[in-house]
């Protein structure tokens, strides 16, 4: 038996999912982007074709995201040393969008959850039980965990994506 987790026909529903599927399209194209940046700093050799291959064994399937950020700041440190503070801002704000886009991607949400009884306010709940962790003895934090999500947010956070895709982008073309 199937349960409908949300109500699809609930426009307020469609925006938020339809903003979290667009956090995921888009980190996954800054993803490639990242590699696309690695391949050239790597400046492998061969048609296009065969760099692609060189580059999918390096970045795809054994590199988490954070990984292949670590690999681009060292290869920008190696190459352009002189570059390396400009790049450092620009290396903690793709930390940073990773971070966020997990937890957009990966939390339980609750879209207009609210419940008059229990004086719980009809509003977008998000549940990330990583961030009420305590890793010293295993135990959840709810309050710490739980948060109000409002969709100008989550439409700040995709324009924040999509600035730090072209910021990269004059980066690299600048080197």
């Amino acid at each position: 038996m199937y349960t409908k987790p949300y109500d699809l026909k609930n426009k307020t529903v469609k925006n938020y999912l339809t903003k979290i599927g667009e956090i995921t399209v888009l980190m996954g194209f800054l993803e490639s982007w990242v590699d696309f940046w690695i391949l050239e700093l790597i400046e492998a050799s061969g048609n296009a074709s065969e760099k692609q291959t060189i580059g999918k064994k390096i970045t795809s399937g054994i590199m988490l995201y954070k990984q292949k950020l670590d690999l681009l700041l060292t290869l920008v440190q190696s190459k352009t040393p002189e570059k390396i503070i400009e790049f450092n801002k620009l290396y903690e704000k793709l930390k940073f969008l990773g971070v966020d886009r997990n937890s957009y991607i990966h939390s339980q949400w609750f879209i207009m959850y609210g419940n008059k009884k229990e004086h719980i306010k009809r509003d977008t709940h998000k549940l990330d039980l990583r961030h009420g962790l305590n890793r010293k003895d295993g135990s959840i934090k709810f309050a710490k965990s739980f948060s109000n999500e409002k969709l100008s947010d989550i439409t700040r956070f995709i324009n924040s994506i999509g600035k730090t895709h072209n910021d990269l982008t004059k980066f690299f073309i600048n080197i």
